[in-house]
């Protein structure tokens, strides 16, 4: 009777952290800014089709920096800040230095976790401790590596990547220079606020009865967003 009990609460387990990543694996490290002084940004999209809360359950920015950064699943982060607020599917969130200047037209949120220099790790972890090992334990997505693979760089991830990573894989990046991020328009990838990515298709069912008009938005179950034209 007590192994039926402990089966049944390891598969109520794993089906709890399924859903979790299967759920917060579509908010992702989009782009990444490190340029001169102080000016250095993380940007976090939702890719997926669903709003998602940061807040429940609580995602965190965090920085591994210099040594932890090269062994950061026996290291604290040295930096760990909770999000906060909802991203619905497309919306961008940017995390700044507090004294970052360029790109000039970018505005975001200041974070500690925006101190790093080109050899530290950055992720998007769920742990709401920060002992040894816990946030690098529960890490959703990371960009990174511990050596100087982003110093004075800019990187954007590619639009095929529709769901987040445990793994820093440079094929999914693009790197970029700072200048082409500080002069890009918002229809461009390299832009800071805008995330250019293979949006998900939603179910699209027709509503319009005898109505002719395939352009009016009114006429789909989902308002338009995937409807031919």
């Amino acid at each position: 009777m007590k192994q039926k009990y402990f089966l049944k609460f390891f598969l109520t387990g794993l089906l709890f952290l399924f859903s979790l990543f299967t759920s917060f694996g579509q908010v992702i490290i989009s782009q990444y800014y490190e340029g001169s002084s102080n000016n250095k940004w993380i940007e976090v999209t939702n890719v997926g089709s669903t709003t998602i809360d940061l807040t429940s359950p609580q995602l965190y920015l965090s920085l591994f920096a210099n040594a932890r950064a090269d062994d950061p699943a026996n290291s604290q982060a040295n930096n760990h800040n909770a999000m906060s607020g909802s991203l619905n599917p497309g919306q961008v969130i940017l995390y700044k230095n507090s004294s970052a200047v360029l790109p000039s037209y970018a505005t975001g949120t200041s974070s500690s976790s925006c101190s790093f220099n080109g050899d530290d790790l950055i992720v998007i972890s769920s742990s709401s401790t920060n002992n040894s090992g816990d946030v690098w334990g529960a890490r959703l997505d990371v960009i990174g590596a511990g050596n100087s693979w982003g110093s004075n760089r800019a990187f954007y991830r590619n639009s095929n990547i529709t769901s987040a990573n445990t793994t820093y894989t440079t094929g999914e990046w693009t790197q970029t220079t700072n200048s082409a991020v500080d002069n890009a328009s918002n229809t461009d990838s390299e832009y800071l606020g805008t995330h250019l990515y293979d949006a998900p298709v939603t179910s699209t069912t027709w509503t319009g009865g005898t109505d002719t008009d395939w352009a009016t938005a009114s006429n789909w179950d989902n308002g338009g967003t995937n409807e031919l034209t």
